[in-house]
């Protein structure tokens, strides 16, 4: 039985990946930094903000939802967007282990 090609990494890696695939598109970063700024929004509130119709925002907002970037609440017949903070935290600090490792001895920065 063949393996699927995400099984041969780390889990950490799999979710880095899975989050990044939501984050590739300007609409949804654009979506991110509304709900950093406005906490919770609808789609009707962020569709006011974006040049894309409310079937595309949804679109979006689905991506977002399934990568655990964001989460829905209802509230009375609409649903309420925010931030799912603890997937931004494990992310913040992945990139940072990925981008910047921990080392023993000091590092000294050096342009050339």
């Amino acid at each position: 039985m063949a393996r699927r090609k995400s099984e041969q990494f780390a889990t950490n890696e799999v979710d880095m990946g899975n989050i990044a695939k939501a984050l590739g598109h300007p609409a949804r970063i654009k979506i991110v930094s509304l709900l950093l700024g406005q906490g919770e929004m609808n789609c009707k509130q962020i569709v006011a903000e974006l040049p894309l119709s409310q079937s595309t925002v949804s679109q979006h907002l689905a991506e977002l939802k399934q990568a655990g970037v964001i989460h829905g609440r209802g509230f009375r017949t609409s649903m309420l967007y925010s931030l799912e903070k603890e997937t931004l935290k494990s992310l913040h600090g992945m990139l940072g282990d990925m981008l910047f490792p921990k080392t023993k001895q000091p590092v000294q920065a050096s342009l050339f």
